[in-house]
C-alpha cells in the first residue's frame, strides 16, 4: 500500500514539473513573438493576438496581452474579453492609443478596476472625452481621474455646474478660480460639501453676505461666515461695511465691522448699539457713537454694566449724569457717572446717600467745599466717607478741627493728624500729661509722633512713619437665661506699625477685653445713644517701643540719650532694654523720675544686676 502511494506522489511531481515546463516554454514563445511583432512582423503579431485570445493557461494569455503593441487588437481584448484581468491589462497597456475606446471602456465596463485602468491610461487625454466621463460616469474613481487630467477653466466650470456625481463637482470646484462660477455653485449645488468647497474659495463680501442670509446648512453657513470675517477688516467702502453690519446678524461680523475704522455711519452704529447680541460689540459701538440721545439710552437701559459704563463716559449732559449717578442699580455705573459730575450739590447728595463705598468715595473726591468736607469728616455713619473727606482737605486749621472733634471717629481723627507735622499743637495737646503712662489710642499715637522728633531718632530714621489702624469689634450678651433681649457691646482692635520708608521696624496690636458676663448696671455705663456700649482697647505701647528700641541700629549711647526723653513711655521701654546697663542712670531714675512706673522699672532692673 505504501509503495502505491509513493508511486502516485512521483507521478504527480512529474506532472507538475511537466506543466511548469510547458508554461515556461509558452512564456518563452510569447516573449519571442512579442519581439518579432515589435520588429514589424505582422504574422507574429497575429500569433501573439491568438495566444491572448485562446490559450488555455490564463498566465500565458496575460503575458501575451501585456506584450502586445497593436492598438486595434488591444482594443478588441479590452472591450470584449470575458476575463476581467485581461481586459484590465489591455486597458492599461500604453500601446492602446485610441482615446475613444479608452473612454468607452472607462464609461461602460462592468468592473471598476478595468474602468480605472482605462481612465488612468496616459493615452486618454482628450479634454472633451474626459469632460464627458467626469460629467456622466457613476464611478467616483473614474471621475476623480478624469477631472485630475483637466485644466481648462471652461470644462471645469461645466463639470462643477452639472456633473452627475457630487465627487466630480467637488474636484472641479477645487481646481476652479472663477468667482462667478464659484458663486453659482455656492448658491445652487444640491450637495452641502460642494457648496462649502465653493464658499471656501469666494472673496466677494456681497456674495458671502448673501449666502449667510439664505444658506440653511450650518457647515456651509459657518464657512461663509469665516470667509466674511476674514474679508471685512480689508473693506474700505463705508457703504458696503454698513450694509454687511446690518445684513448679517452675527456677533463675529458685528465685531470686525465695528473695529474697521471705515464704519462711521451713526445710524448703523445706533442700530447696533440697540440690537447687537454681544455686549463686547455694543461696547465697541459705544466708543464710536457721537449721538448723545443714543448714548443716553444705552447708558440707561443696556443690560451690560460694561457697556453702560462706556456710554456714561461719553455723556455730556450733567442732568443725565446726575440721574444715572443716583438711579443706576450697579455701583460701577453710578461711580462712572459720579466721576464726570461737577455739580457740587449733586455730589454732596450722592456722598451722603449712596450705599456703595466706592461711589461715596468718588463723590467725596470731587467735592471742593472745605466746610462740607469737614461735615463729612465728623459724621460717623460711613467711615469711608469721613476718611475720603480728610484726604481731600489741605487746610491745617480745618484738619485740626477734625482731629479735635468729639463727633469724629478715632480713625478719622488720626487720619487728620497724619496730615499734620510732628510738632503740631494738636499732636502736643493729645500727647496728654507726660507725667503719666498712657493707655489711650490717640494719646499713644501722638506720643509716637513726638518720638519721631527726638534728635536720636531723626538721625537714624529721618522718614519715620506711624501707621495706626482701628477695626471695630462686637460682642453680644443676653440679659438673662430666660430673656430674649440681647445687648451688644462694641470694642476695637488697634494696630500700630512703625515704618521707615518701606521697612517695617515694629508692630503691635491691642484688642478690647470683653467681660465674660455683664449686668444691667454695667450695660448702662458709657452709653453711646444707640442702645450699645463701647469699651476701648487698653493701648499700652511699651511692647511696641521695646520692639523698636531692640533694633540693632540703637546702641547703648543712643539709649542713654533716649532715657532723657520727656515721654515716659519711651523711658520705660529704654529701662527694659537689655542694652541699657548704665547703673548710675538707673539709680537716678529709680530716685528722681517723675513717673512712678519708670521709677519702679528702674528699681527692678537694678535688682537684676549682680
Amino acid at each position: 500500500m505504501q509503495l502505491r502511494f509513493k508511486i502516485i506522489d512521483m507521478i504527480l511531481i512529474i506532472i507538475g514539473l511537466s506543466v511548469t515546463w510547458i508554461i515556461a516554454s509558452d512564456l518563452q514563445k510569447v516573449e519571442k513573438l512579442a519581439r518579432e511583432c515589435e520588429a514589424g512582423k505582422e504574422k507574429s503579431c497575429r500569433a501573439l493576438f491568438k495566444i491572448a485570445q485562446t490559450d488555455k493557461d490564463w498566465k500565458v494569455r496575460l503575458a501575451a496581452v501585456s506584450r502586445m503593441s497593436d492598438s486595434t487588437m488591444l482594443s478588441m481584448i479590452a472591450k470584449t474579453d470575458a476575463d476581467e484581468d485581461l481586459r484590465k491589462t489591455a486597458a492599461a497597456n500604453p500601446h492602446l492609443t485610441d482615446s475613444v475606446v479608452l473612454a468607452e471602456i472607462a464609461q461602460k465596463d462592468a468592473i471598476g478596476p478595468v474602468r480605472r485602468a482605462a481612465v488612468n491610461n496616459a493615452n486618454l487625454n482628450n479634454p472633451s472625452l474626459l469632460t464627458d466621463l467626469a460629467m456622466t460616469s457613476k464611478d467616483p474613481s473614474v471621475c476623480k481621474a478624469a477631472v485630475a487630467k483637466l485644466s481648462e477653466p471652461v470644462l471645469l466650470a461645466k463639470i462643477a455646474r452639472a456633473a452627475y456625481l457630487w465627487d466630480s463637482r467637488l474636484l472641479a470646484v477645487e481646481k476652479l478660480n472663477d468667482p462667478e462660477v464659484l458663486a453659482e455653485v455656492a448658491r445652487n449645488d444640491e450637495y452641502h460639501t460642494v457648496r462649502e468647497a465653493a464658499v471656501a474659495k469666494l472673496l466677494d463680501p456681497m456674495v458671502l453676505t448673501e449666502i449667510i442670509q439664505v444658506e440653511k446648512d450650518q457647515a456651509v453657513r459657518r464657512r461663509a461666515l469665516t470667509m466674511l470675517i476674514a474679508r471685512v477688516p480689508t473693506i474700505t467702502d463705508p457703504v458696503l461695511l454698513a450694509f454687511i453690519a446690518q445684513a448679517v446678524d452675527e456677533p463675529e461680523i458685528h465685531r470686525v465691522a465695528v473695529e474697521n475704522p471705515n464704519l462711521v455711519d451713526q445710524v448703523i452704529l445706533a442700530d447696533l448699539a440697540r440690537t447687537a447680541k454681544d455686549w463686547y460689540v455694543r461696547s465697541l459701538v459705544v466708543e464710536k457713537l457721537n449721538d448723545q440721545a443714543v448714548l443716553t439710552a444705552v447708558a440707561r437701559s443696556d443690560p451690560s454694566v460694561y457697556v453702560r459704563c462706556n456710554a456714561v463716559v461719553k455723556i455730556l449732559d450733567p442732568m443725565v449724569l446726575d440721574s444715572i449717578a443716583k438711579e443706576d442699580v450697579n455701583a460701577r455705573v453710578r461711580r462712572a457717572a459720579v466721576e464726570k459730575l461737577t455739580d457740587q450739590t449733586a455730589l454732596v447728595q450722592i456722598a451722603e446717600n449712596d450705599k456703595d463705598q466706592s461711589v461715596r468715595e468718588a463723590a467725596v473726591n470731587k467735592i471742593s467745599d472745605p466746610l462740607v468736607l469737614v461735615r463729612f469728616a465728623e459724621r460717623t455713619q460711613y467711615i469711608d466717607l469721613s476718611l475720603g473727606a480728610v484726604r481731600q482737605l489741605q487746610d491745617t486749621i480745618l484738619l485740626a478741627e477734625i482731629a479735635q472733634s468729639p463727633l469724629a471717629d478715632q480713625t478719622v481723627r488720626i487720619a487728620a493728624m497724619d496730615k499734620m507735622n510732628n510738632d503740631h499743637a494738636v499732636i502736643l495737646k493729645y500727647s496728654k500729661y507726660l507725667d503719666y503712662i498712657t493707655t489711650g489710642t490717640i494719646p499713644f499715637y501722638c506720643r509716637l509722633r513726638l518720638l519721631a522728633n527726638e534728635p536720636c531718632i531723626q538721625s537714624k530714621f529721618p522718614r519715620l512713619k506711624i501707621q495706626c489702624a482701628i477695626s471695630p469689634l462686637e460682642r453680644e450678651y443676653g440679659l438673662g437665661w430666660k430673656s430674649p433681649i440681647v445687648k451688644t457691646i462694641r470694642g476695637e482692635s488697634v494696630q500700630m506699625v512703625i515704618w521707615h520708608d518701606d521697612l517695617e521696624l515694629a508692630r503691635a496690636e491691642w484688642k478690647t477685653k470683653f467681660p465674660d458676663s455683664i449686668e444691667m448696671n454695667m450695660m448702662n455705663r458709657r452709653r453711646v445713644g444707640d442702645n450699645r456700649e463701647y469699651i476701648p482697647a487698653n493701648v499700652s505701647g511699651i511692647q511696641l517701643l521695646e520692639q523698636f528700641f531692640n533694633n540693632k541700629v540703637f546702641t547703648s549711647i543712643d539709649l542713654k540719650e533716649l532715657i532723657r526723653s520727656n515721654i515716659p513711655d519711651v523711658r520705660l521701654a529704654v529701662v527694659a532694654n537689655p542694652k541699657f546697663t548704665d547703673r548710675e542712670l538707673l539709680v537716678n531714675l529709680a530716685r528722681q523720675d517723675k513717673n512712678s512706673d519708670v521709677r519702679e522699672a528702674a528699681k527692678m532692673r537694678l535688682l537684676s544686676f549682680p
